[in-house]
């Protein structure tokens, strides 16, 4: 589903105002129930989505009714990046928008207009990001941060286990990344980020612009998903070089893209989502993986897979890594602090 569909669905499920909160006066079909957003809005979501969609789309539903009421707001960082269709480790509850005339960050309740005058608001927090005509444009009807901005206010102002990910997906949009042309994804990046890296120099002495400079060089537009972005920063922070996406050829099978490989100890790092396993074609999922590990052990590579449960927190990505890898391995290289922790760096 694009940007624009998924923010048209939101709005159909989304009940603003006369509900007044009360679960019981919202309709609602078979096989779905009522999530209140707050007091005066109620989002109508389908049983059977896993956690992190109803997490997702509860957040896309408090900015669609943040510019119901206040439709002059442009949504920033996180936020930006959901209405903008790129998945959110942690999406929160609260709405990000840029404040207009302050450098000041504050969260409170939106403006109001029109017959939205009364009444509640979702969590707002606005920021003073100093957005400039061309920084915005508007999708579903929402007013967005560009792609460009998101990526270089992610990596000035977030962890950068919040803003890899993120950036990555934006870098591959941006580059138009393929895997089945990994040199002109790779070329199209470098000229992107190599305008990113400008812009910084010239942003030099601002508030996170050293911690951008390193994450805007870090990303990757062969990265496939949040979990592997995430698995490829905790790797890179405890100082193991890993390359995204290498391709591995069997006996003249198809080509196996790897997620991440450890080149120099040959280990391949495998991040394996809920998706895959779920429905008809999970079962057969894994025997595939199954027979994709054998051939990889056989040309002499260790392969290791990491879930959900493993990126959830900087602490779980840390024991992950070392349980996997094992301290003899990590012990031969040095933590990168500028990307483990950019404030102790600093």
């Amino acid at each position: 589903m694009d940007a624009e569909r998924e923010i048209e669905d939101v709005r159909s499920r989304l009940h603003i105002g006369s509900v007044n909160g009360a679960a019981g006066a919202v309709p609602r079909g078979p096989g779905q129930s009522v999530m209140r957003l707050g007091y005066g809005a109620a989002l109508v979501v389908d049983d059977h989505w896993p956690e992190w969609k109803r997490e997702r789309v509860a957040h896309l539903a408090r900015i669609v009714w943040c510019a119901t009421i206040s439709p002059e707001s442009v949504v920033v960082l996180e936020s930006a990046a959901v209405v903008w269709g790129i998945p959110v480790l942690h999406p929160g509850e609260s709405v990000h928008v840029n404040r207009r005339h302050s450098t000041n960050r504050h969260r409170h309740e939106v403006p109001r207009i029109g017959r939205h005058s009364e009444g509640p608001s979702p969590s707002i927090v606005r920021h003073g990001v100093g957005l400039e005509p061309g920084d915005v444009v508007e999708i579903g009807g929402i007013k967005v941060c560009t792609l460009e901005r998101l990526i270089m206010d992610m990596a000035r102002f977030r962890h950068p286990r919040q803003s890899i990910p993120i950036g990555d997906a934006a870098l591959a949009i941006l580059s138009g990344a393929s895997n089945f042309d990994q040199e002109r994804t790779v070329r199209e990046a470098d000229k992107i980020r190599a305008r990113f890296l400008k812009r910084a120099e010239a942003l030099r002495g601002y508030r996170g612009i050293k911690q951008a400079r390193t994450v805007i060089d870090f990303l990757d537009p062969l990265s496939q998903s949040i979990g592997e972005s995430v698995l490829r920063w905790g790797l890179a922070a405890f100082g193991l070089t890993v390359v995204s996406q290498h391709p591995v050829s069997i006996d003249g099978a198809p080509v196996y893209f790897l997620d991440l490989l450890a080149v120099r100890y040959r280990i391949v790092f495998e991040f394996d989502g809920e998706l895959k396993y779920e429905g008809d074609g999970g079962l057969l999922n894994r025997r595939r993986e199954a027979v994709r590990d054998h051939d990889l052990v056989a040309l002499g590579f260790v392969v290791f897979h990491f879930g959900w449960e493993d990126i959830l927190t900087v602490r779980a990505v840390g024991q992950a890594i070392t349980r996997a890898v094992g301290m003899a391995v990590l012990d031969q290289h040095e933590l990168r602090m500028d990307l483990w922790d950019p404030l102790l760096a600093a």
